[in-house]
């Protein structure tokens, strides 16, 4: 483990587990109905993966790499490729649509995660991006293309298993014959959103699709969609038969949402994953804020909803409450460092009245003070103007209702 690095703990069983047993990838074999981390764009990196396997999570994907960028050597694709010891299982989640790339790229990540369990392709990206690059949910419309890189993975990988992870298509008849297809050429487990492309993350899953999808089948299915805690999952593994739960913004919502802890105070879990932040550094600061937006969400947001339709409305800025200003720092690239983010959530915590394990009950830093990175002296003095004045510069809007000292 990195040095400094938050003391992990064995995963340990919820009231309303699965019943026990056991399915089996390859070598490994894992509890029957365990919760598994779901690869996330930023979302699923290896500090965040570390924070929830500390608290109950068995299994973790990567993040999803494009094929053709991480051969091309693209900073980020690289970056997302960072693991530790301690991080296992993991399986490595690869897109594309060219058999050739994609063979290409299974063996670097083999190169350079030769712990993995497994390699993944991704079959279920619904977004802009995996339409216009014809990968991912797309594939769907060319399922031999699929089967084809499925193929190549497999002969690269061997004797590391080839997973996929997709989405229902609008027939069960449909999903299955794909499936089937993606079984003969050598997948070996078939994670499945009970959702179509269409539908993305709205609306409910289809469970009883997926358990017609599981009864054709011979390899393990895990279930993905609508599943935020230990008794969702005890559910839905029961009513379909899949071998385990796949968890995704549930778990950005709430880390501890399959661990022992209180899950009940924000600040203080976004404050444990900044610890993990610090001891394995995400590869840009953009997966901090997005992964603290996803903490704070339900208590900010609203607040900020409220606040834009008034300055719609030509109400000032000013009037804005802490909770708009806030967000609006978690929108807007300030901050770089852990330090900072830190000072962010200390502040966040003194006004939602909130305590952190850990965190000493000094007054906060003046938003002022955090942006500008000067994290050393807390002081109710006036504040320089420097990083507003730098704002207009740069040709952005002024923030100088975000620094006004009445409102700290």
């Amino acid at each position: 483990a990195a040095a400094g690095a938050p003391k992990m703990c064995t995963p340990q069983a919820e009231t309303g587990s699965p019943a026990s047993g056991s399915w089996r990838l390859g070598a490994l074999e894992l509890p029957l109905g365990c919760p598994i981390l779901a690869p996330m764009v930023r979302g699923s990196e290896l500090a965040f993966r570390m924070l929830v396997r500390r608290h109950g999570v068995h299994l973790c994907y990567t993040p999803m790499m494009k094929a053709e960028q991480l051969l091309s050597g693209g900073v980020e694709e690289l970056a997302v490729l960072e693991s530790c010891d301690d991080d296992r299982p993991l399986i490595a989640q690869l897109a594309g649509r060219n058999p050739e790339t994609l063979r290409e790229a299974v063996k670097l990540v083999l190169r350079r995660l030769p712990h993995v369990v497994a390699i993944d392709l991704n079959l279920g990206c619904p977004q802009e991006c995996a339409r216009d690059g014809g990968f991912g949910a797309f594939l769907q419309e060319e399922p031999e293309l699929a089967a084809q890189c499925v193929a190549a993975m497999k002969e690269a990988a061997s004797p590391c298993p080839v997973t996929c992870k997709m989405r229902i298509l609008a027939a069960p008849e449909a999903t299955l014959s794909y499936a089937k297809l993606l079984e003969a050429a050598g997948c070996e487990l078939l994670a499945v959103h009970c959702r179509t492309r269409e539908s993305k993350h709205i609306g409910a899953p289809d469970y009883h699709h997926l358990a017609t999808l599981i009864g054709g089948l011979r390899v393990p299915v895990i279930v993905n969609g609508g599943i935020c805690c230990p008794r969702d999952a005890a559910t839905v593994v029961e009513l379909t038969r899949a071998s385990a739960a796949m968890v995704g913004t549930p778990l950005l919502r709430c880390p501890r949402a399959f661990g022992v802890e209180k899950a009940d105070n924000v600040p203080d879990m976004a404050w444990e994953y900044l610890s993990f932040a610090e001891a394995y550094p995400p590869p840009s600061p953009l997966y901090i804020r997005k992964h603290l937006r996803w903490l704070f969400r339900d208590l900010l947001q609203e607040a900020y909803r409220e606040a834009q339709d008034g300055w719609r409305e030509h109400r000032g800025e000013g009037e804005a409450d802490w909770r708009v200003r806030a967000w609006t720092f978690l929108e807007r690239p300030f901050l770089t460092d852990v330090s900072q983010f830190r000072e962010l959530v200390r502040w966040i915590a003194h006004h939602a009245e909130k305590s952190i394990e850990g965190m000493d009950t000094d007054e906060p830093l003046t938003l002022r003070q955090i942006k500008a990175g000067d994290l050393h002296r807390r002081s109710d003095g006036p504040e320089s103007d420097l990083d507003a004045r730098a704002d207009d510069e740069a040709g952005e809007p002024s923030f100088d209702w975000l620094f006004d000292s009445n409102l700290e």
